[in-house]
Parts: C-alpha cells; sequence; structure tokens
C-alpha cells in the first residue's frame, strides 16, 4: 500500500471514529425493542459432550426438566438444577433513595409484581423465528429470524455468528437478547428520554458456543455482553451468577459440597457420596463455573488483570495488546492481491475468501488496518478489556439467600471471598460468584464470559479451565475442524452401507492458513451419544477418545500418533489407508438400531520452538451430534450421522439388477474394466442407461491420471464431470444409488500371454524390450501391433541418426489399435535389407501419437524388437511372406474412451412371495423381559420402550395377534414398500393395556398372496 493511500485510510478511519465512535467500534447499538416473558423460548445446547437446556433469558438448565447440565451426553448423569444471570446497580430512586436494583429470571424465589408476575429479564423479539419453539441455533435454519435486528439488510437469511456473517467456528452456537424492561419495582425510570422504560435500562446480547475438539468438549462457553441503554449513569455495577447445584442428579442434591479458585476464577461442586441417581451411578465428577472474561474497569488506573496494559478497552479504537494481523504483502507492492493471506484484515464481516460462505469482500476487507468487526480488535479480543475477576464468593444451602432480597444480596455480592475452610459440606448446595464493582455508563457495554465445565476430578476441572482460558484468551480461535461429510446410511439384510461426500477434503482452517484434512473416522453405536465407542482413557485415567470401527486418510506419509499428546494420549493420523467413501457394516443384527457418525478430522499442527522444543496443536474432528427427547426418541440427525435399522426386504422382493464389468458395452481399447456396485437399491430407477467417457491430452494417451465424466444417457445429464482417476480400485463418487470401481492399467507393457506368431511357422523367436541406446526416448506404445512379413518391399525404415540410411524393408509395423502403420528404424547389421537374427527394428513417433518422427526433432522410441534361433534346431525355419508377429499391449483408458450399461430397478414378484410366506418369524421368540434393539431410558430408570419385530412380511398385509383362547389382542397393518419386510410391536394391546407373560398367536393376511399362522411367547 502506498504511503498516500494508507495515510488517507487511516484518516478516514480516525475521522469516522471522532464522528461516530458507537457505530463504528465495538460499543453495542441498543435495539430499540424491549423484551417481553412470551418471547421466551427454550433450547438445549448438545454440540460436544455437555448437554442442557437453557432459555433465552439467561437461564441455564431447568430443574426436574432433563436434561439440566448432563454430562456426559447420553449418559442421563445430571450435575446442575438452575443457573441464572444477575446485575445488579447502585443508583438512587426519584425520591433520592439509595437502591439497589438486582436484575435476574430464575424459576423460583425472584421478584415478582403484585399480579404475580416476574420482574426481571424478558427476551427481545426479532433474534429468533416466532414460529418455533427454540431460541436460535446455528445448526438449525429453521430458528433464524427473517432478519437480524442488529445486523444490516445483507444479514438476512444467514447466520449471525460472533466471528462474523455465516461463520461457524464453534461447532454449536445460540444468540439472543433480553432486557429487564419488565421490572417496575422501584420507582426508578433509567431513561430519560422514554419515560416508559423501566428495570434500570439494561440489555444483555447473549451468546452460547461449543467446540468438539477434544480441549473443549466438556465445556460451554457463556458470553455476555451487557449495554446501558438507558441515560442514567452507574458508578457502581457487579455481574454476579447464582448456581443450584444439582450433583448427582435431580432427586440426589442433598449431599453435595463446593468451593472455589480464586486464582483460575471458579467455583466447583461435587457429590460428597460420589453416588447419583437414578440408578445409583458411579462415579460422579465434578462440575464447576468459571470466569473467563470478567467485566473491566478501564477507569481505575490499575492493570486489574496483570496483564501488562492498564485500563484498556474494548470500544476505544485501538488494537491495545497488537495482536491483529494485517495482510502478508508477499508481492510488497502495499496493497491487497488475490491470493496473499487476509490473516485478520477479513473486513467488518468477519468473513474471508476461505469460508464456506464467503459473500464478497466488505468494508476494511484488506484495507491493512483494523475494522470492529474483525478478528483480534476490539470486541472480539478479550484482551482489550481490563478484566477484575473474581471478586465475591458465597456458599450456602438454597434457599438461604432469595433472589428477591436485593438489598441483603448487594452486601453479599460486595463481600470478600470467604476463608476456604469456612466452606459447606453435604447439603443442597447454593452458591453465589460476583464480579464487581465497576462503572457503567450511559451507552457503555461490558463484557462477560462464564464456562461451565466438568472435570472426573477437581485436578482435572482446574486443567480443563486452565486449557479454556488459553482458548478463549486467544478469541476462541484454535484450529478448526474440517467441514461435515453429508452422510448417508442404507439398511440391508444383515448389513449397513455408508456413503458421504466429499466436502470435508476441501476445508481450509482459518486459524492455521492451510488446508488441512487427513481423514474420516466412522463411529458406530446403539446409543445417540456414541458413549459406547468412547473408551480411551489418557494418562490421568479419564475417558478421552472415541475408538472408530474404520478409518481412511490420505495416502500422504502423515500417519500414526501425533505429535502433540492430550495430558500423554495422543491422536490416531491413520496408517496411509487412502480415502474412501462408501463402507459396508456386515457385523450387525437385524432389528437393531445403530447410530452411525463419519467423522473427518485435520492433521493438526507440529513446529518447533526457538529453543527446539516442539510445539503445537492436536488434529481436530468434527461433531456427530443426534438429537433424541428425553425418551430416547430421534428428533433430529445432523449431516454428518445416520439412524438406521438393518433388516430383511418384504417377501418376494427381487433386488435391482446391474452387468457384471464383462457386460458392460465398451468403445476404446483400455485392457483395465470398469465394475459397478449398487449402493443405494432405492435410488436406482428402471432401465436408465448411464455413460462413462474418459479423457487423456497427453501425446501418446498414457496418462496415469486420466478423467471421466459421468452421464445419464436416459436423461441426457451430466451427473460428473472431470474427476481424476488417480490410482487402481479407485471408487467414483456414488450417483443414484451405484458406484463405479476403476481397475486401470497405467503401466503399458507388453502381454507376453497374448503376444505370439499369428501366422506362419517359424522357428525364429522374438524378443521385445526398450532400446537401452534410447533410454531418455523410450515410451511404451498402448497399442496393439502387427509384424507382418511381405515378398516384395513394402515399407522404409526412418533415418534419425547420424550415418543411418533409409532401408527399403519386406516388412512393416503395423498399428491395429490406431489403424495405422508405425515408423521404424531397421538397424540390418549384414545389410541384406532382411530382418533376422542380430537385427533390430526399433520403433519411432513424433512428438505425440501419429506423427511421424524427424531427425533433429525430440523424437520418441518404443519397443525393439530381435529375432534369435534356439540354437538346438538344426534347420530353422525364417518367416515368409505373409506371416505375421502379433504384439499385445495392456492400455489405460484413453481420449473418448467410453463404457455404457443399463440398470433394472428393484421389483416384487408376487410367486416369488407366495413361496417365501413360511419365512415369516417374530424376533425375538421367545421374547424375554428386553431385546437389545429396544433404546435405553436415558433419564428414568428402569427399561425403555419394549418391542418385538414381525420379519419377511409380504409389503402389504395385516397382522392380528390373538391370545391362545383366541381374544384379540391388536391389529397392525403392515405397508412399508418392498424394501423393508419388517413390522414392529410395542407390546401394548389395542386398549392402551401391558400384555401379561403367556403364549400368543399371530395370523398374517397379505391379500392375494396369502396366509400364515403362528405363535410366539412372552416369558419372564
Amino acid at each position: 500500500m502506498n504511503a498516500d493511500y494508507s495515510k488517507s485510510i487511516k484518516c478516514f478511519v480516525l475521522l469516522l471514529f471522532l464522528l461516530n465512535p458507537p457505530i463504528l467500534f465495538s460499543q453495542r447499538i441498543p435495539d430499540k425493542n424491549v423484551g417481553d416473558r412470551k418471547n421466551t423460548r427454550e433450547g438445549i445446547m448438545d454440540g460436544n459432550l455437555v448437554r442442557t437446556l437453557f432459555k433465552n433469558h439467561g437461564e441455564v438448565s431447568n430443574w426436574p426438566n432433563q436434561p439440566s447440565g448432563e454430562w456426559p451426553k447420553g449418559s442421563g448423569h445430571s450435575y446442575v438444577d438452575g443457573v441464572p444471570v444477575i446485575v445488579q446497580v447502585e443508583t438512587q430512586d426519584i425520591n433520592g433513595k439509595t437502591i439497589h436494583p438486582l436484575e435476574t429470571m430464575y424459576r423460583e424465589f425472584v421478584d415478582l409484581s403484585p399480579e404475580l408476575k416476574p420482574w426481571g429479564w424478558a427476551p427481545l423479539p426479532g433474534y429468533f423465528n416466532p414460529d418455533q419453539n427454540s431460541p436460535a441455533m446455528s445448526d438449525n435454519r429453521e430458528t433464524w429470524p427473517a432478519s437480524w435486528p442488529d445486523r444490516p439488510a445483507e444479514w438476512a437469511g444467514h447466520w449471525n455468528g460472533f466471528f462474523g456473517k455465516n461463520q461457524f467456528n464453534a461447532q454449536l452456537e445460540t444468540y439472543f437478547v433480553f432486557d429487564d424492561d419488565p421490572d417496575e419495582e422501584f420507582e426508578f425510570f433509567p431513561d430519560a428520554n422514554d419515560p416508559q422504560r423501566r428495570g434500570v435500562g439494561l440489555e444483555v446480547a447473549t451468546r452460547g458456543f461449543q467446540w468438539s475438539n477434544v480441549l473443549a468438549e466438556d465445556v460451554i462457553f457463556w458470553l455476555y455482553e451487557i449495554t446501558n441503554e438507558g441515560t442514567t449513569d452507574y458508578e457502581k455495577a457487579l455481574y454476579a451468577q447464582y448456581i443450584d447445584w444439582g450433583v448427582g442428579g435431580t432427586d440426589d442434591s442433598g449431599d453435595d459440597s463446593g468451593s472455589y479458585d480464586a486464582k483460575n476464577d471458579i467455583a466447583f461442586a461435587w457429590d460428597d457420596d460420589g453416588r447419583g441417581t437414578p440408578g445409583h451411578w458411579s462415579p460422579v465428577g465434578v462440575a464447576g463455573y468459571g470466569f473467563l472474561e470478567s467485566p473491566g474497569n478501564a477507569s481505575d488506573g490499575i492493570d486489574n488483570d496483570e496483564d501488562g496494559m492498564v485500563d484498556e478497552r474494548r470500544d476505544d479504537g485501538i488494537d491495545n495488546d497488537n495482536d491483529w494481523q494485517p495482510f502478508s504483502d508477499l508481492n510488497e507492492n502495499g496493497v491487497w492481491d488475490e491470493g496473499e493471506p487476509l490473516n485478520d484484515d477479513v473486513g467488518a464481516d468477519g468473513s474471508g475468501p476461505f469460508d464456506l460462505r464467503y459473500t464478497g469482500p466488505d468494508f476494511g476487507e484488506g484495507d491493512g488496518v483494523p475494522t470492529a468487526g474483525e478478528p483480534d480488535f476490539d470486541v472480539t479480543d478479550p484482551d482489550e478489556s481490563d478484566q477484575i475477576g473474581l471478586t465475591g464468593f458465597s456458599i450456602f444451602p438454597v434457599h438461604f439467600f432469595e433472589l428477591w432480597n436485593d438489598e441483603e444480596n448487594w452486601e453479599v455480592f460486595n463481600k470478600a471471598l470467604p476463608p476456604r475452610d469456612q466452606l459447606l459440606r453435604s447439603t443442597n448446595l447454593g452458591m453465589f460468584f460476583s464480579s464487581g464493582l465497576f462503572p457503567l455508563k450511559a451507552g457503555q457495554t461490558e463484557s462477560f464470559s462464564m464456562v461451565l465445565m466438568f472435570g472426573e476430578d477437581t485436578e482435572d476441572l482446574v486443567r480443563t479451565k486452565k486449557t479454556v482460558q488459553q482458548i478463549y484468551d486467544a478469541d476462541y480461535r484454535f484450529a478448526e475442524p474440517p467441514r461435515k461429510a453429508t452422510l448417508k446410511a442404507v439398511p440391508g439384510d444383515g448389513k449397513v452401507t455408508l456413503y458421504w461426500d466429499n466436502l470435508a477434503e476441501s476445508s481450509y482452517d482459518r486459524f492455521l492458513q492451510q488446508y488441512d484434512f487427513q481423514g474420516y473416522n466412522i463411529y458406530k453405536a446403539t446409543d445417540s451419544e456414541f458413549l459406547e465407542s468412547r473408551v480411551i482413557t489418557d494418562s490421568y485415567g479419564n475417558l478421552t477418545f472415541r475408538k472408530p470401527v474404520a478409518q481412511f486418510d490420505l495416502k500422504d506419509g502423515i500417519k500414526g500418533p501425533h505429535a502433540i499428546d492430550i495430558n500423554g494420549i495422543k491422536f490416531n493420523l491413520g496408517n496411509d489407508s487412502g480415502l474412501r467413501h462408501v463402507w459396508v457394516d456386515t457385523d450387525v443384527q437385524n432389528g437393531q438400531t445403530y447410530y452411525y457418525a463419519v467423522v473427518a478430522y485435520d492433521r493438526g499442527f507440529t513446529e518447533r520452538s526457538a529453543d527446539g522444543s516442539l510445539d503445537g496443536i492436536p488434529p481436530s474432528e468434527t461433531t456427530a451430534i443426534i438429537k433424541t427427547d428425553i425418551l430416547g426418541k430421534v428428533e433430529s440427525t445432523d449431516l454428518n450421522t445416520a439412524v438406521v435399522v438393518p433388516n430383511a426386504p418384504a417377501a418376494g422382493y427381487i433386488g435391482p439388477g446391474l452387468p457384471s464389468s464383462t457386460q458392460l458395452s465398451h468403445s476404446g481399447p483400455a485392457t483395465g474394466y470398469l465394475q459397478p456396485l449398487i449402493i443405494d437399491p432405492d435410488l436406482i430407477v428402471e432401465n436408465t442407461t448411464y455413460r462413462i467417457t474418459f479423457s487423456d491430452d497427453s501425446p501418446f494417451q498414457i496418462d496415469t491420471t486420466p478423467r471421466f465424466m459421468i452421464e445419464n444417457k436416459t436423461r441426457n445429464e451430466v451427473l460428473w464431470q472431470d474427476l481424476e482417476l488417480f490410482e487402481s480400485g479407485q471408487n467414483s463418487p456414488v450417483f443414484e444409488g451405484i458406484m463405479m470401481r476403476f481397475y486401470n492399467d497405467t503401466t503399458v507393457s507388453v502381454l507376453d500371454s497374448l503376444t505370439g506368431w499369428l501366422v506362419g511357422r517359424t522357428d525364429y523367436q522374438v524378443s521385445i524390450a526398450f532400446d537401452g541406446l534410447f533410454s531418455s526416448r523410450n515410451i511404451g506404445l498402448p497399442a496393439d501391433l502387427e509384424l507382418r512379413y511381405a515378398d516384395t518391399f513394402i515399407d522404409t525404415s526412418v533415418q534419425l541418426l547420424f550415418g543411418q540410411k533409409k532401408i527399403p524393408t519386406k516388412f512393416q509395423i503395423v498399428n491395429l489399435t490406431d489403424n495405422r502403420s508405425e515408423d521404424f528404424m531397421f538397424f540390418d547389421l549384414d545389410r541384406d535389407q532382411e530382418f533376422g537374427p542380430g537385427d533390430r527394428i526399433v520403433i519411432a513417433m513424433g512428438d505425440s501419437a501419429g506423427k511421424p518422427p524427424l531427425r533433429g526433432s525430440d523424437f520418441k522410441t518404443s519397443w525393439s524388437l530381435s529375432l534369435s534361433v534356439d540354437p538346438e534346431i538344426s534347420d530353422p525355419a525364417p518367416p515368409q511372406a505373409g506371416d505375421v508377429y502379433r504384439i499385445k499391449t495392456s492400455k489405460p483408458f484413453r481420449q473418448n474412451e467410453y463404457y455404457e450399461f443399463t440398470v433394472q430397478g428393484q421389483k416384487f414378484d408376487r410367486d416369488k412371495a407366495k413361496n417365501e410366506l413360511d419365512l415369516i418369524a417374530v424376533v425375538p421368540n421367545p421374547y424375554r423381559i428386553a431385546a437389545s434393539w429396544e433404546p435405553p431410558n436415558r433419564f428414568k430408570s428402569g427399561r425403555g420402550e419394549r418391542r418385538l419385530s414381525f420379519i419377511h412380511l409380504p409389503p402389504q398385509c395385516t397382522i392380528r395377534i390373538y391370545t391362545v383362547s383366541g381374544q384379540l389382542v391388536d391389529t397392525i397393518e403392515h405397508d412399508k414398500g418392498i424394501a423393508d419386510g419388517v413390522a414392529t410391536w410395542d407390546l401394548v394391546s389395542k386398549d392402551g393395556m401391558d400384555i401379561s407373560y403367556g403364549l400368543y398367536i399371530y395370523h398374517v393376511d397379505a391379500p392375494g398372496i396369502g396366509e400364515k399362522i403362528d405363535k410366539f411367547a412372552i416369558i419372564k
């Protein structure tokens, strides 16, 4: 950037700041709307191993509903009964009386109006889809509003991410805004310009974040931005949170104990007897809440957070800690050019060219100066705040302090930290912890961030806090996992087929500034949270990694354990297996529900520090989220997850038909072959014709990595094009339920078994090789050739070497593949113009196939032919006119070569169905208490849903179940199509009653096919 241009930009930015600093920089512009309880929505954070309910007025967890602070996700183990957000200020009411209004919202013991309506926080409209019951969640577009009140119009339809427009740095993010307008307890009016505004004029923009990275998988980050949107300055304000612990379960709150760690700014609790409910589960871990960022005091002249900066702010338009990085000017021309790393200089929307949903340059992008909204600057940089940390802590039995008692709570929040030896043990435990005092002027925004976290024990919790503090201090910017693959699972008879796309393989990590995809791990479980696969522990014995059932990684030499460990354990990068996008699981049981995830991971990062020690970042995996309700019923799956039940098809089912490799219509000379495979039978359409066409622009049609396209000829539609074939055995992308496997002969060689004298009775033997004289020019000619003899001169050799002559010959070389004669050099040692023992023929070509070789040019050579005679033959017969020697070679796929085939769809055969009626059965039979495929009840004691299955049913039939005395118990109508021959029964009668133990008769009636009568038993 030239000096004048740079100076102009800086002057422009400074002018904007002087004219309107709140807009350009990080002070939040308050929303003109006010909160209302009718806007309350409840959601679930479940982006890693922590799962909990939350409400969009700031309340986390919701006793006795579940999940409430559940960890690990899917276990049903609960740790938290509720956490509300508290902000309190000191001011004077209209009569001059000093008051301390406390703003919060909780399910109990809060201030109520005379009409018994809660005073305190209420959500603002506009930050969620009013037709949905959930707050806005980054992973569910249906929960987003049509437009965002606090963003420009061009953000409509895009995620309002903390990291920028459509930025999904976190695996799960929620965003909502609430204020204190409903609080009318005091005769106080915070906004002189709006006499209708009540409370103390506070608005809180809130975000929750979860990452699946193993370093942060046990925590939820909560970020709050408190804005004083009134006209009243508050010299004294504080932030606090109340925690009602429920460590060990909602019915096990009476034996909790707790403490705090002022050095690490955390409060934590544990279960005294180490046993939880329901089920008396053990061991019970430790739960904690901690400050990651506390409000700052930028006016006391003190370095409160001991970071070397005094009174730093996140709203001053200054990069206080000098960690913002401009674009890398690689060509040193003073301006950003396409292809140069932008680093932090990505513009006000926080989005750069490598982001998945980048929509183009915006204000501030690539200008070399910090812009509000960019990483590491003002609001996005927590280090630019003079944080005061944890200043108050109280521990007490629940209800000892009530949230409606403002004055008492003000005194409690401002007390010094108590001695640790005076803390409570084994009670129904509540905690206050606070940060203050700090000024909150009119228009001022203060940020604070909390983390809900879990550990196996206190030491594990402290390690986690230190780790996530480093992550937060780096502006949440640690290595991002790859994008998610889109997975589809296909149930079969005794198998499940998974296939997925390759989107993850083009992932770019903005933090590391590189494409770092490495491979896929496949996880499988019979529980929706994949807890069965989480079996690998670290050196402290804490469960850390999941064990995949299959792993596929790039063939790039990056393999084995990663160099950087996590508490003594290292991530396995794979064994250079090569990538695949289809995997078939045959280790399954029909009727069992299986949960699958195809998780992409990156290669991590390593480097040597100045002292030679090894530093780096361990690999990251994408999340795998399957949302279930309290009974375990699947509500939704993520892109890269699937739920599937393998089962036999219906009686009379005939699967789709594909031709074999040898039955494909083939146009071209290649000696390789293609193998069509059925991946998804439901997608195969009857009598559809496909064509796979190759392209090769190499001079001699010997490219080892030709390209290909796939067409649906029936619809005249190109499905895939310009794909690279880089190895033999490679699979194509799955197209319309089919996959092609390619076996390409990439090395051109003589096929000895097919090569020899085709015509003639000569005893002469032909040797074929490359001539060492032309080692730098030799190439394998991918063609079938014939050496043909005549009784007259029919060709002439070429003259390419010094001293060499053109020689008329009574033989010629014919290229059968390309239908032309080939030029050749003839080394006629005895100069008799006959090709005999001791002579050599060397095929010669120009600089590309079909071009004649020219002396002095870059001509090429191929096969060298020589004759020999077995010395034991006394009177050998030489070749005669009309004799032919044929040379067969292997040949790669080449330009315009294609394979074509037609598929047949799956069918139903009525006669076949009649013959398969005897296969109808009940499984399990007898039914013993519970079958393995019954889903567990994750939050209540006892078994989950009971069920048995009728298998091998015709596509349409009626099942009637009777007692042995002939009383009708239930009727099931089965109509699932030809691919699914299973009907399940919940063991509940038509009257809604659980059935009793005993023997039962079932009758299957399939119109037009037949009937089946049999029995099954229910036993203890």
